[in-house]
């Protein structure tokens, strides 16, 4: 399962909206390795000095660092990211995630927000793993081998105001930064969608998804959602089809956000009814550069998508996470509704030992998830704590639509 991490910073008053270009060191468009952590792009960067673990965020509007170094509020510091080094960078150190649970926490350091990539060119190749950051007029970011296009889709880059943060004493201003595509395509309604790259799936309003029609739509209830402000609990489902300037993908997993004033505070902000953030589920389709200055998003479909796992809604009907200590198992997260999972008395906070005789302590979760990938229709055998054997069956939890 996919956990989406989402940014809705509190947007008061609409402010200035000139082109921001922070100074720098070094030369553009090197690809640097990015990792994918439920399809969050992240890099690796030194902030003030220190290794940190940055996630490379459109939906922010600011470059947000949670540094032990620095108190909480607006700073400049010396950033070095994607083979640049920015050395007077405008920034706001703040907490982001709560690390309070027993789960080992996935969270990043920082986010690179749209105040910083509004100046350049950004290239996200999901399938290669690479990113790019490009300056100038003549420079195109690399596309991966095998793919087609590219296709071009129309942005606005819109928003601006001023930002509220838990632990900032001040509001920040905030610049136009949010990238929204006027004409998306949702099973052939028109809507305004807002590229975000800090989403690990597609998000849509409760309002939106009942709007299209909820007969025979799949639904898997419910899954824990990490925020800036805590966890929260949504449902997932899929879109028939979302387009976005000709390309589209179908039967796409998105999470239902039953938040109204999440998308009643960005529709304020960009001046538009915003209903819908396209997250990692659409975006790891395709070679991708958000071009904030031309104001156009480009797409190039992968023409191998085998790095996206077509059974990744396949499995035991639970999600789990791997504990702060290692030698307590994996820990079970969230039970979903209806599933055999559930019927067998699977709980949240369950310790799980052992997959078919094979033990789960110390493993990382992705090797655990690979102990439990069995056909649909099978079963595994569990062993929790204090020797509890449970059989599972496998399921097909999110169907196609």
């Amino acid at each position: 399962m996919r956990a989406a991490h989402i940014l809705c910073l509190l947007l008061l008053a609409s402010c200035g909206d000139e082109p921001f270009g922070p100074r720098y060191e070094g030369t553009t468009g090197a690809p640097v390795a990015m990792s994918l952590e439920g399809w969050v792009p992240r890099i690796e960067a030194v902030a003030d000095g220190a290794p940190i673990t940055v996630m490379i965020d459109t939906g922010s509007p600011l470059t947000v660092l949670a540094l032990a170094s620095r108190p909480p509020g607006e700073v400049r510091l010396q950033l070095r990211a994607f083979d640049l080094t920015f050395p007077d960078l405008p920034a706001v150190v703040a907490s982001l995630f709560n690390d309070d649970g027993i789960c080992d926490p996935p969270h990043p350091d920082g986010l690179l927000g749209g105040d910083l990539l509004r100046a350049f060119r950004l290239g996200l190749d999901y399938r290669g793993e690479r990113a790019f950051l490009f300056d100038g007029a003549d420079e195109d970011p690399p596309v991966a081998d095998g793919t087609a296009g590219p296709v071009e889709v129309p942005i606005d880059v819109l928003g601006g105001g001023l930002a509220r943060l838990d632990d900032v004493p001040d509001p920040v201003a905030v610049d136009a930064t949010r990238v929204a595509v006027i004409g998306a395509a949702v099973e052939g309604s028109t809507r305004v969608a807002l590229v975000d790259t800090g989403a690990s799936l597609t998000v849509v309003s409760e309002t939106l998804l009942k709007s299209l029609g909820e007969s025979g739509r799949p639904s898997l209830c419910c899954e824990t959602v990490s925020t800036i402000y805590g966890e929260v609990s949504a449902r997932i489902s899929r879109l028939r089809q979302l387009t976005l300037g000709g390309v589209t993908v179908k039967s796409l997993p998105v999470l239902v956000w039953d938040q109204p004033s999440f998308f009643d505070a960005i529709s304020a902000e960009v001046g538009r009814d915003v209903q819908m953030l396209v997250g990692g589920s659409f975006l790891r389709r395709f070679a991708v550069k958000v071009d904030y200055r031309r104001e156009r998003l480009e797409l190039a479909r992968y023409q191998n998508q085998d790095h996206v796992d077509e059974d990744e809604f396949l499995g035991p009907g639970f999600t789990f996470c791997r504990p702060k200590v290692a030698a307590e198992g994996m820990v079970v997260v969230d039970v979903f509704q209806g599933t055999d999972a559930e019927t067998q008395g699977v709980r949240s906070g369950d310790r799980l030992l052992s997959v078919d005789s094979q033990s789960v302590v110390g493993l990382s979760r992705e090797e655990a998830r690979a102990l439990l990938q069995k056909p649909a229709g099978s079963t595994v055998n569990l062993v929790f704590a204090n020797n509890v054997k449970k059989t599972v069956k496998v399921e097909r939890l999110l169907a196609d639509y």
